[in-house]
């Protein structure tokens, strides 16, 4: 058997075998992961936080309908301005009356009386000799023509006509901020997913690097395991831990086509469609980056505030309902009656007065409705500005700490980078083990992986504070 086995490998007799199949085995791999990473960066689609955004404000559904209000509430605004302007109608009927007997008038001696006075007053002494042969006029199928055009104009409404002008305008300011509160939360909603993406994708940088640095070691230790300088538990040490560390960038891989997909589902693109999150690091800390606590931008605040406007509108015009109300018109109008008034425009014109005098106590009932919605509005308002200043305050901190932890993380990376460097150089001179080298490299992954967070976290954490302050 020895022999055969000698023979079996006799072009290689100073190359130890199972260094061979390890190193054949490790060049396969590196060739196998060249051509995937080119075929994926072919398919790779770049996107940047801007474009991510105007996509995001094109795509989403919860836009198109913010915007559909607003344009709805600009309508009936025009609407409600018409009120101040007259109205002009026009109306024609036909009535055809084919059953009508006509109007007979029998024949009668006509009354007398002592004066023109007595006459005036009703009072007859008798009836004289002349006499009235009376009438008796046939109309079958009998027809009317009459048309009409009027002219009808407020005068007087109670304010009314004011108050729903000033109740339209209310409604479309709200609309407006709705809308940008929709936007403002599209924007952020994108940030997350974007900045996410980046995270996960620096992730797989690193733990990239990690394995690479491993399969290094792992060939490094390979020769001198071969040469009987190391026992096989020191490189099967390295050999878990590039294991764990391959099955550790298998699923991060996976979490960035999740992430992928959820940027691309947000910005209206297919989701099968690989991308690619592309940015320009900070060259600098945000230390310098201005905090306030000022949220009086914030959409929120603007709708109850209008909100509010609206109940208070509300009442003056349930008062204005029981005030009196004054019009004026004005119109032609056309009769004709074939074989009996021939058809003529007369000219007509008219006023009108309107007094509420009994309605049961309705105005009072209906007044305490709207003033009770005015006070609930008042309550929901200093609610939401509570909420939003904790919400601020929250925010404030988030963004405070965020900005330490990436300064500590800097520092971190930079030690652990540091100690690495001293740590390899100490392996090789045989003044530390495997053991020290695996927890330095496990080390500065985890502070590249760190620093990567929080940065990542950081842009998340300044997007809500801005959007919290009504800036995003």
């Amino acid at each position: 058997m020895g022999k055969c086995a000698v023979q079996r490998h006799w072009l290689l007799p100073r190359f130890p075998r199972r260094l061979y199949y390890l190193v054949m085995n490790r060049i396969y791999n590196i060739l196998i992961g060249l051509v995937a990473c080119i075929a994926a960066g072919q398919a790779q689609t770049p996107v940047t936080l801007a474009e991510s955004r105007v996509s995001a404000l094109e795509y989403n559904r919860s836009l198109d309908l913010a915007r559909m209000d607003v344009q709805y509430a600009e309508a009936a605004v025009k609407s409600a301005r018409t009120a101040y302007l007259p109205k002009v109608d026009g109306s024609g009927s036909f009535m055809f009356l084919p059953d009508f007997g006509g109007v007979a008038l029998p024949g009668f001696f006509l009354p007398t009386a002592e004066s023109a006075e007595a006459a005036a007053a009703g009072n007859y002494s008798g009836t004289s000799d002349a006499y009235f042969p009376g009438f008796n006029l046939v109309m079958d199928d009998l027809k009317i023509y009459m048309a009409e055009v009027s002219l009808q104009q407020p005068v007087y409404a109670g304010g009314r006509l004011r108050t729903g002008n000033q109740m339209a305008d209310r409604g479309a300011e709200i609309a407006r901020e709705a809308l940008s509160l929709t936007r403002a939360e599209v924007v952020h909603g994108t940030d997350r997913a974007f900045w996410g993406l980046v995270a996960i994708q620096e992730q797989v940088v690193v733990l990239q690097k990690y394995v690479e640095a491993l399969d290094s070691l792992e060939s490094q230790l390979a020769v001198h395991f071969e040469l009987g300088l190391l026992p096989r538990s020191e490189l099967l040490k390295v050999t878990v831990q590039r294991n764990e560390a391959r099955l550790q960038l298998l699923e991060v891989k996976n979490m960035q086509k999740i992430a992928g997909m959820n940027l691309a589902r947000l910005t209206g693109r297919p989701l099968d469609e690989p991308l690619t999150a592309v940015y320009e690091a900070p060259a600098e800390s945000l230390s310098q980056f201005e905090i306030k606590n000022d949220f009086s931008a914030r959409p929120e605040l603007r709708i109850l505030q209008q909100k509010s406007e609206l109940a208070r509108l509300e009442k003056l015009s349930v008062r204005g309902e029981y005030l009196p109300q004054i019009g004026v018109s004005a119109g032609y109008r056309y009769i004709d009656v074939p074989n009996l008034v021939s058809g003529s425009w007369n000219l007509t014109v008219g006023a009108g007065v309107s007094i509420p005098i009994i309605h049961w106590r309705d105005k009072k009932h209906r007044t305490d409705m709207a003033r009770i919605n005015q006070m609930k509005s008042e309550v929901n308002f200093k609610d939401a500005h509570e909420q939003i200043s904790l919400e601020v305050q929250q925010n404030r901190f988030n963004l405070e700490t965020a900005i330490q932890k990436v300064d500590v993380a800097a520092v971190n990376l930079e030690q652990a980078e540091e100690t690495l460097s001293e740590v390899e150089i100490s392996f090789n001179a045989g003044l530390n083990n495997i053991t020290d080298l695996l927890n330095a490299r496990v080390a500065w992954q985890r502070a590249s992986a760190a620093q990567v967070e929080a940065r990542a976290n950081l842009e998340i954490v300044k997007s809500a504070y801005m959007k919290s302050v009504g800036l995003l």
